[in-house]
């Protein structure tokens, strides 16, 4: 029963650590990001003060929390 117990902690422990992204899957639709094509997935990260985009473990933008987008409305 031990071994068993054991051997199920060894694959779900990993799982849900692969599970747990915290970050939001989307589609760059171009714009003034040169280093990034088109259609290209990104994971979106909202920290308390950035906004992330990063594509393969790299970061390709960041945008401060201060920022403001002018115009927009909702």
């Amino acid at each position: 029963m031990k071994q068993f117990l054991a051997a199920l902690l060894c694959i779900a422990v990993p799982l849900t650590l692969t599970a747990s992204n915290n970050g939001y899957r989307v589609a760059y639709d171009g714009g003034s990001l040169s280093d990034v094509k088109t259609g290209t997935a990104l994971h979106l990260f909202i920290d308390q003060d950035t906004v992330r985009f990063v594509d393969n473990g790299k970061e390709v933008a960041s945008i401060p929390a201060s920022a403001r987008c002018e115009g927009l409305s909702a």
